[in-house]
């Protein structure tokens, strides 16, 4: 173990910038966000957040800020990760009902009308951030579902109907232009969000199912892992392997070729929580976790679990 932090997190953010982000629940109901250093897991910073919704990290210049929502649904501020300081608050308009994201280090707003929000056959007005300023532009109408990525320009985006994925749409960051790609059936849409690698975007279900699908819509391989409740994967190109943590810190490897299991490490505290955040650089992976406590392990992939 590298260390641990004797804190109960409410939710992981992500690392940036030398520091793991999380959130912590205070007993009068409000958020804290906090920041560790990654070495040694001091704490660098907090910022009360009040009632806000965190979204996740995106980047500003050469350093990044963390995307929360208050409490209205429509109003929402960035967060230096640096030193916890807030770098701009916005509000989008009246009567809307938004939720944050964030696409390639980009951050965006999903909104709806308050009365009419979830509603399937109601769209969605996508809005885009400036990342220095917060000022909001909208560039296109959607569907259900969710983002992936950014890429040659186009924001990818998940479109699902009922409770499955169906169809993979690629999205001109003007909202000038749409691509659609069909995607093959029974890619449940109630699991964790999808990743996009490459050409490849992986489903990974409770369950503990993993299946590859190609931006083309071809299903490349699907396989039962045996290990239940597993987060977005990261990729090693050298290792040509796929790396997911649970909520415990457990680990397991996969071939990237045909999904086939190459190594599974043991759990590191009680389960709980959600999946455990990884990063990987080159053969190190560090793996952040816990319920009752923010804890990080360093594991080298060379060697297996």
């Amino acid at each position: 173990m590298a260390w641990q932090r004797p804190t109960k997190p409410g939710d992981l953010i992500g690392v940036a910038d030398g520091l793991v982000l999380g959130t912590v629940e205070a007993s009068d109901g409000t958020t804290r966000l906090e920041g560790y250093r990654t070495g040694d897991g001091e704490r660098v910073w907090k910022t009360d957040i009040g009632s806000s919704y965190q979204g996740a990290v995106f980047q500003r210049g050469r350093h990044h800020a963390v995307l929360t929502q208050s409490w209205d649904e429509e109003t929402f501020q960035a967060v230096d990760v640096r030193t916890g300081g807030t770098l701009w608050s916005r509000r989008i308009a009246h009567g809307l009902s938004c939720g944050p994201d964030v696409v390639a280090g980009r951050p965006l707003a999903d909104c709806g009308p308050v009365e009419d929000r979830g509603d399937p056959d109601t769209p969605n007005r996508l809005y885009a951030f400036s990342p220095t300023t917060g000022a909001p532009e909208r560039i296109a109408t959607l569907g259900s579902g969710s983002f992936l990525a950014e890429r040659s320009g186009d924001l990818l985006y998940l479109e699902e109907h009922g409770d499955d994925y169906t169809d993979l749409l690629f999205l001109g960051t003007d909202g000038g232009r749409e691509r659609r790609v069909k995607l093959p059936p029974g890619l449940s849409a109630r699991q964790t969000t999808p990743t996009l690698v490459g050409d490849t975007l992986y489903f990974v279900r409770q369950n503990g199912e993993v299946t590859a699908v190609s931006t083309a819509g071809k299903r490349l391989w699907s396989r039962a892992t045996q290990v239940e409740w597993l987060g977005p994967p990261v990729v090693s190109g050298r290792r040509d392997a796929l790396y997911l943590g649970t909520a415990a810190g457990r680990v397991i490897a996969l071939d990237r070729g045909d999904g086939r299991v190459l190594w599974r490490g043991e759990a590191r505290t009680d389960p709980g929580g959600i999946p455990a955040e990884l990063t990987l650089n080159g053969d190190a992976l560090t793996t952040v976790y816990g319920f009752d406590s923010v804890e990080a392990a360093g594991t080298d992939v060379s060697r297996g679990g």
